[in-house]
Parts: C-alpha cells; structure tokens; sequence
C-alpha cells in the first residue's frame, strides 16, 4: 500500500486521523495507532497497537497457562 492508497481507503472524515511526519505516517485507529514506515512509494507497517495486544495477551495466556496447571496440581495434592 503507499500513501495515496491509504488516503483512499480512509473515509474523507477520517482523514485528520492520519498523520505524516518525515518518513513516518500514524494512523489513529479505534485499536490504536499504527505506525507505518514510508520506503519509496510503499507504506511498511512497523507497529500496530492492536498486534501489540494481542501478542501480550497470548504470551500471558501461555505463560499463566502453565501457572494455572502448576496451581491445580498443587491443589490436587492439599485435596482442595
């Protein structure tokens, strides 16, 4: 996508939403921002808010995935 894309693709209302500055173009989002890095003509997506999050949120459920095991195998042997 580069930049004319984005603009067209963004509803005319929505178009203060976006901002440039440099070689990088932030987009507000209802998720976030999105930060895009401008290479040439192409927009290249650096960081997404919303990618952040859910990276977060399944690195937490994995690592208290296995705490919860621990816990109930804890339980298990007091006989709660």
């Amino acid at each position: 996508m580069n930049l004319k894309d984005l603009y067209e693709q963004t509803p005319v209302s929505q178009h203060a939403s976006i901002v440039v500055s440099g070689d990088r173009v932030y987009v507000r989002t209802d998720d976030g921002t999105d930060e895009y890095l401008l290479r040439g003509q192409e927009l290249v997506l650096m960081r997404s808010d919303k990618l952040v999050e859910e990276r977060i949120t399944k690195r937490l459920e994995t690592s208290l995935g296995g705490r919860m095991g621990d816990i109930a195998k804890i339980k298990a042997k007091l006989g709660a």
